[in-house]
Protein backbone atom coordinates (compact mmCIF):
# COMPACT_ATOMS: atom_id res chain seq x y z
CA UNK A 1 0.00 0.00 0.00
CA UNK A 2 3.01 2.26 0.21
CA UNK A 3 5.30 3.29 -2.61
CA UNK A 4 8.71 1.61 -2.51
CA UNK A 5 11.47 1.49 -5.11
CA UNK A 6 11.75 -2.28 -5.35
CA UNK A 7 14.00 -2.36 -8.43
CA UNK A 8 17.03 -0.35 -9.46
CA UNK A 9 16.35 -0.07 -13.18
CA UNK A 10 14.90 -1.71 -16.26
CA UNK A 11 17.16 -2.74 -19.11
CA UNK A 12 15.03 -1.27 -21.90
CA UNK A 13 15.15 -3.27 -25.12
CA UNK A 14 16.00 -1.14 -28.14
CA UNK A 15 13.68 -3.04 -30.51
CA UNK A 16 10.12 -4.33 -30.30
CA UNK A 17 9.18 -7.97 -29.66
CA UNK A 18 11.95 -8.44 -27.07
CA UNK A 19 11.63 -9.43 -23.40
CA UNK A 20 13.25 -7.59 -20.56
CA UNK A 21 13.54 -8.74 -16.97
CA UNK A 22 13.27 -6.55 -13.88
CA UNK A 23 14.88 -8.11 -10.82
CA UNK A 24 13.21 -7.24 -7.52
CA UNK A 25 15.71 -6.23 -4.83
CA UNK A 26 16.33 -8.79 -2.10
CA UNK A 27 15.24 -6.53 0.74
CA UNK A 28 11.66 -6.44 -0.68
CA UNK A 29 11.10 -10.17 -1.15
CA UNK A 30 9.07 -10.47 2.06
CA UNK A 31 6.68 -7.71 0.95
CA UNK A 32 4.66 -9.94 -1.40
CA UNK A 33 1.01 -10.37 -0.44
CA UNK A 34 0.33 -14.08 0.20
CA UNK A 35 -3.43 -13.51 0.43
CA UNK A 36 -4.21 -11.53 -2.70
CA UNK A 37 -2.60 -9.07 -5.11
CA UNK A 38 0.86 -7.62 -5.42
CA UNK A 39 1.05 -4.58 -7.68
CA UNK A 40 3.88 -2.79 -9.44
CA UNK A 41 4.09 0.72 -10.85
CA UNK A 42 6.59 1.56 -13.58
CA UNK A 43 7.84 5.09 -14.22
CA UNK A 44 10.90 6.86 -15.55
CA UNK A 45 13.16 8.60 -13.03
CA UNK A 46 12.94 11.80 -15.06
CA UNK A 47 9.26 12.69 -15.37
CA UNK A 48 9.51 14.63 -18.66
CA UNK A 49 12.11 16.14 -20.93
CA UNK A 50 9.79 19.08 -21.73
CA UNK A 51 10.14 18.84 -25.51
CA UNK A 52 6.38 18.65 -26.27
CA UNK A 53 6.64 15.21 -27.91
CA UNK A 54 5.60 11.79 -26.70
CA UNK A 55 8.54 9.98 -25.12
CA UNK A 56 7.42 6.57 -23.96
CA UNK A 57 8.07 2.89 -24.17
CA UNK A 58 5.15 0.52 -24.43
CA UNK A 59 4.96 -2.97 -22.90
CA UNK A 60 2.31 -5.66 -23.32
CA UNK A 61 -0.34 -5.78 -20.58
CA UNK A 62 -2.40 -8.64 -19.15
CA UNK A 63 -5.20 -8.07 -21.69
CA UNK A 64 -2.98 -8.88 -24.67
CA UNK A 65 -4.29 -11.81 -26.74
CA UNK A 66 -1.01 -13.77 -26.90
CA UNK A 67 -0.42 -15.20 -23.41
CA UNK A 68 3.35 -15.57 -23.86
CA UNK A 69 3.69 -11.82 -24.42
CA UNK A 70 1.83 -10.87 -21.22
CA UNK A 71 3.74 -9.68 -18.14
CA UNK A 72 4.92 -12.47 -15.86
CA UNK A 73 6.04 -12.58 -12.27
CA UNK A 74 8.64 -15.33 -11.83
CA UNK A 75 9.09 -16.33 -8.20
CA UNK A 76 11.62 -18.79 -6.79
CA UNK A 77 11.01 -19.98 -3.24
CA UNK A 78 11.77 -22.71 -0.71
CA UNK A 79 9.59 -24.12 2.03
CA UNK A 80 10.57 -24.31 5.66
CA UNK A 81 8.68 -27.55 6.21
CA UNK A 82 9.11 -30.65 4.07
CA UNK A 83 6.04 -32.03 2.40
CA UNK A 84 5.47 -34.77 -0.13
CA UNK A 85 3.84 -34.32 -3.50
CA UNK A 86 1.63 -37.28 -4.47
CA UNK A 87 3.74 -37.87 -7.61
CA UNK A 88 7.15 -37.38 -6.00
CA UNK A 89 8.60 -40.29 -4.03
CA UNK A 90 10.69 -38.24 -1.60
CA UNK A 91 9.79 -35.15 0.47
CA UNK A 92 11.16 -31.89 -0.82
CA UNK A 93 11.64 -28.32 0.33
CA UNK A 94 12.42 -26.87 -3.08
CA UNK A 95 13.54 -24.62 -4.54
CA UNK A 96 10.32 -24.17 -6.49
CA UNK A 97 9.68 -21.72 -9.30
CA UNK A 98 6.24 -20.42 -10.12
CA UNK A 99 5.23 -18.09 -12.94
CA UNK A 100 2.17 -15.88 -12.50
CA UNK A 101 0.67 -13.92 -15.40
CA UNK A 102 -0.59 -10.41 -14.66
CA UNK A 103 -4.31 -9.88 -14.06
CA UNK A 104 -6.38 -9.04 -17.09
CA UNK A 105 -8.48 -5.93 -16.61
CA UNK A 106 -6.25 -4.63 -13.79
CA UNK A 107 -3.14 -3.74 -15.80
CA UNK A 108 -2.88 -0.40 -17.51
CA UNK A 109 -1.37 3.03 -17.29
CA UNK A 110 -2.14 6.28 -15.52
CA UNK A 111 -1.89 9.68 -17.18
CA UNK A 112 -0.98 12.60 -14.96
CA UNK A 113 -3.66 15.32 -14.48
CA UNK A 114 -1.35 18.20 -15.41
CA UNK A 115 2.34 18.11 -16.27
CA UNK A 116 3.37 19.48 -12.88
CA UNK A 117 0.60 18.08 -10.65
CA UNK A 118 2.01 14.61 -9.93
CA UNK A 119 -1.63 13.54 -9.54
CA UNK A 120 -3.11 10.67 -11.54
CA UNK A 121 -5.98 11.48 -13.87
CA UNK A 122 -6.98 8.79 -16.34
CA UNK A 123 -6.41 5.09 -15.68
CA UNK A 124 -6.60 3.03 -18.86
CA UNK A 125 -7.18 -0.68 -18.20
CA UNK A 126 -8.67 -1.55 -21.58
CA UNK A 127 -5.50 -1.44 -23.65
CA UNK A 128 -3.41 -4.47 -24.64
CA UNK A 129 -0.29 -2.51 -23.66
CA UNK A 130 0.78 0.15 -21.18
CA UNK A 131 3.04 3.16 -21.65
CA UNK A 132 5.80 4.48 -19.41
CA UNK A 133 7.27 7.94 -20.06
CA UNK A 134 5.62 11.25 -20.88
CA UNK A 135 2.98 12.60 -23.24
CA UNK A 136 3.23 15.46 -25.73
CA UNK A 137 1.63 17.65 -23.05
CA UNK A 138 4.49 16.71 -20.67
CA UNK A 139 2.20 14.57 -18.50
CA UNK A 140 3.78 11.52 -16.87
CA UNK A 141 2.61 8.10 -18.07
CA UNK A 142 3.00 5.41 -15.41
CA UNK A 143 2.42 1.71 -16.01
CA UNK A 144 0.59 -0.44 -13.48
CA UNK A 145 0.69 -4.24 -13.21
CA UNK A 146 -1.25 -6.46 -10.83
CA UNK A 147 -0.48 -10.10 -9.99
CA UNK A 148 -2.48 -12.57 -7.88
CA UNK A 149 0.26 -13.78 -5.53
CA UNK A 150 -2.05 -15.77 -3.23
CA UNK A 151 -0.63 -19.04 -4.64
CA UNK A 152 2.69 -18.46 -2.85
CA UNK A 153 2.57 -20.66 0.28
CA UNK A 154 2.41 -18.72 3.54
CA UNK A 155 5.45 -20.58 4.91
CA UNK A 156 7.57 -20.02 1.80
CA UNK A 157 10.83 -18.11 1.87
CA UNK A 158 11.14 -16.19 -1.38
CA UNK A 159 14.66 -16.36 -2.83
CA UNK A 160 14.22 -14.27 -5.99
CA UNK A 161 11.59 -12.46 -8.04
CA UNK A 162 11.69 -11.11 -11.58
CA UNK A 163 9.08 -9.32 -13.64
CA UNK A 164 9.21 -10.20 -17.33
CA UNK A 165 8.01 -7.49 -19.72
CA UNK A 166 7.56 -7.70 -23.50
CA UNK A 167 8.30 -4.52 -25.45
CA UNK A 168 5.44 -3.55 -27.77
CA UNK A 169 6.59 -0.18 -29.07
CA UNK A 170 8.07 3.23 -28.35
CA UNK A 171 7.81 6.85 -29.35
Amino acid sequence: TTHQDVAEHIDIPTVNAVNTFVEIREDYLDAFNRNGRTQFQFAFDRATDGDGYFDYISFRAGDYVVELERPELIIEYVLEDCFEFPTVPAPTQGPFTTTIFSNQGEDGFVTEWHWSSEIGYLFNTNAPSFQVGDSGQRQQLMGMLSFDTSSIPANATIDSVEVRLYRAGAS
